[in-house]
């Protein structure tokens, strides 16, 4: 039962990560996903602007912070 509702969580968190990666939907400052927005900010000049972004939105740095953390993670569960 406990392995299930891990499964469902572990869900739920993939479709978050993923959706901050890949969402086109447009923000106040371009596509709320990292990817687009960094291709966007890349065509019109600004690609140091991904790196942070203003409010709630996903950016590269916390793609990374979220890499980061996934691998240590990993390296402590193998422990």
């Amino acid at each position: 039962m406990g392995s299930g509702i891990s499964l469902f969580i572990m869900a739920g968190v993939a479709q978050g990560i993923l959706w901050s990666l890949i969402s086109p939907i447009p923000a106040q400052d371009g596509p709320v996903g990292v990817i687009p927005y960094t291709i966007n900010s890349a065509i019109h000049g600004h690609a140091a602007d991904a790196f942070f972004r203003s409010g709630q939105l996903p950016s590269i740095f916390g793609l990374i912070v979220t890499a980061i953390v996934l691998l240590i993670l990993v390296y402590v569960q193998v422990l």
